[in-house]
């Protein structure tokens, strides 16, 4: 179903942004955040995504993000971005 909305809607759009995606498992601004520092699944995952996207006419691009002080493990409740 994900791939083919994807192949449609791609067609009409000029950017797809996979914004603030962590660069590093204690940066992230919530613990379910996307990461990229492992794990090829995701790789593979981001590479499909975007392979469909270009095949389509559109452009990808990825947001890398680290959240700094305010990150789960420096105490921030789950949910919650970095709102600074």
């Amino acid at each position: 179903m994900f791939s083919i909305t994807l192949n449609v809607r791609s067609t009409e759009l000029g950017i797809l942004v996979t914004e603030a995606t962590a660069v590093m498992p204690n940066g992230r601004a919530t613990l379910s955040q996307l990461g990229i520092w492992s794990g090829m699944n995701i790789y593979l995952a981001l590479m499909k995504i975007s392979s469909s996207v270009k095949a389509n006419g559109a452009v990808s691009l990825i947001q890398l993000h680290h959240a700094g002080l305010v990150t789960p493990e420096q105490g921030m409740r789950i949910g919650h971005g970095s709102e600074c």
